[in-house]
């Protein structure tokens, strides 16, 4: 999720090839409501959600180099 414009996720898909569309929050309203702050940028977080949509971790300092083993840290 990001507080990007439409056009600007697009760009970013087809930048990075990415087939999975991306969580827009042009009004920040979602962001705020999970403390990521409403400066032009939403601050770096992963947010772990189960199936019944318990939040069940927040990775607060992601590793950019494996942050797939933080993800499967914090959901096992």
């Amino acid at each position: 999720m990001s507080y990007d414009s439409r056009e600007e996720h697009l760009a970013f898909r087809q930048k990075y090839n990415l087939t999975t569309a991306l969580l827009m929050d042009t009004d920040k309203k979602l962001g705020k409501a999970y403390g990521l702050g409403d400066a032009p940028y939403a601050s770096r977080k992963t947010f772990v959600i189960t199936k019944d949509g318990t939040l069940a971790a927040i990775i607060d300092s992601i590793d950019f180099e494996d942050h797939a083993s933080q993800i499967l840290s914090a959901i096992s």
